[in-house]
């Protein structure tokens, strides 16, 4: 048999890196976290105080503190995790076929249809 240029495996590989880099944009400023962080603002120690009683002119570098932790980077944004990929099932054959399961967690002021754009 001769393979194939590029294999089913070797596309959608691809396409899990690419989904994987074009992360979405940052929602901070129009979401729940934003009325969060400005409700925390009255009860935080003075610098804490000052970011969050402020966040209309340093929105930015929390955001971009935020987006250095994949834990911390959700609040702010809808999160995309590739959870199951499917192909092969005999390791001489190549797989005419194969799938990926993407897990899509949609920050609330965003929507499906700017998910699948």
């Amino acid at each position: 048999s001769f393979p194939p240029k590029e294999s089913t495996i070797g596309i959608l590989s691809k396409a899990v890196t690419n989904l994987e880099k074009q992360q979405h944009p940052s929602k901070l400023t129009e979401g729940p976290e934003y009325d969060t962080f400005s409700y925390l603002a009255a009860s935080s120690s003075y610098l804490y105080k000052l970011v969050f009683s402020n966040l209309w002119l340093l929105s930015g570098l929390v955001s971009s503190i935020l987006s250095k932790d994949y834990k911390t980077d959700a609040v702010q944004r809808t999160t995309t995790a590739v959870t199951i990929m499917k192909a092969g099932i005999k390791e001489n054959v190549m797989p005419s076929k194969a799938e990926a399961i993407v897990n899509h967690r949609i920050h609330p002021t965003s929507n499906l249809e700017e998910v699948l754009e």
